[in-house]
């Protein structure tokens, strides 16, 4: 037997070794992510979603990574995503059923999961249940402090619109848009924890809304509506349709949280700022303790800026009072 040489298959249990020939990088926001897979499906569902970032002046950090495997059976149904995420200190998983999961580690930034094909080719399902949340999830944990709020600017100066849900944000958002305000994002806006100023960077590329916006926006009736993952109907629309000025960061001169009341008069009050703290910080539910510290430093930061209380029901009347706010500082 000698100068013979035998190839020995190496067993693979864990099929830690199953080919995942497609890779690409990202930039959601402008940082970097890797995705691996062996389903085309799952590369458009990542473009539907990131194609149009480009990368920034933050592309010399580390990047994150996520390695979707796909079951070669074809067998199997796309099962409701019956199942919450769970976590436990740096570890996240994202379980819908025996073959459709994930798990992400926050710590490092690298996330893998097996899908069915059927899962995988129904590319709605996977963007808002796997791709964008689990890329989401870890950027935010190893980069940002997120805010739920809408942002826009004039002519420079950033207006973060706070609030609860139904309180208007991404209505008075795109109200503020049509009258000349950049856009810059519509449901999260993400803090740079890294930085000492207090930039906030968007998803300028879209903008949801509920259906019974396009009563007060007849151009939105040209958009159908989607169910969410939250089970909600939703009008998500592509900002390069609606003829806005977009840009995807600004930095935060004024927060104002939006307070949408018929049955008070219309006002714009100093806001408490602890109690402005404890509201933004509700946010920050996943991650070890160092990284919800800086999280709320990063919030601290962010709230340096003078904070307001807007009562309002007329979308004419808060849009000028918020230019007015702006450009005169009254």
């Amino acid at each position: 037997m000698s100068g013979l040489s035998v190839a020995i298959e190496r067993p693979d249990p864990l099929l830690c070794e199953t080919p995942l020939p497609l890779m690409r990088t990202f930039y959601p926001l402008g940082y970097p992510a890797n995705i691996a897979t062996n389903c085309r499906e799952i590369m458009d569902a990542a473009e539907s979603v990131w194609g149009k970032y480009a990368a920034n002046h933050h592309t010399d950090i580390g990047r994150v990574e996520l390695r979707l495997a796909v079951s070669p059976s074809a067998a199997g149904e796309t099962p409701p995503p019956a199942v919450l995420p769970r976590a436990q200190g740096h570890l996240v998983s994202f379980v819908h059923d025996v073959r459709n999961w994930a798990v992400c580690d926050l710590r490092t930034g690298f996330a893998f999961g097996w899908l069915t094909q059927a899962v995988a080719h129904n590319r709605s399902h996977v963007r808002y249940h796997f791709v964008e949340p689990v890329i989401g999830l870890m950027m935010d944990a190893l980069y940002f402090s997120v805010v739920h709020a809408a942002c826009v600017s004039w002519h420079g100066r950033g207006i973060l619109l706070c609030g609860d849900s139904e309180a208007g944000k991404s209505t008075l958002a795109y109200a503020c848009a049509k009258r000349g305000w950049t856009y810059i994002g519509d449901d999260a806006a993400h803090i740079v924890r890294e930085a000492d100023d207090r930039i906030v960077l968007g998803n300028c590329h879209q903008i949801r809304f509920r259906p019974p916006t396009a009563e007060l926006f007849p151009e939105l009736r040209a958009f159908q509506p989607a169910i969410r993952p939250n089970g909600k109907p939703t009008v998500e629309v592509d900002t390069a349709e609606l003829k806005i000025d977009t840009y995807p960061e600004t930095e935060i001169d004024y927060v104002v949280f939006l307070n949408r009341r018929t049955d008070r008069r219309q006002t714009i009050e100093p806001f408490d700022r602890m109690e402005a703290l404890e509201r933004l910080d509700s946010v920050h539910c996943v991650g070890e303790e160092a990284v919800r510290a800086e999280q709320r430093a990063s919030l601290r930061r962010l709230l340096a800026a003078p904070v307001l209380e807007m009562t309002y029901h007329d979308l004419n009347w808060a849009e000028a009072r918020l230019r007015s706010l702006v450009a005169n500082g009254d």
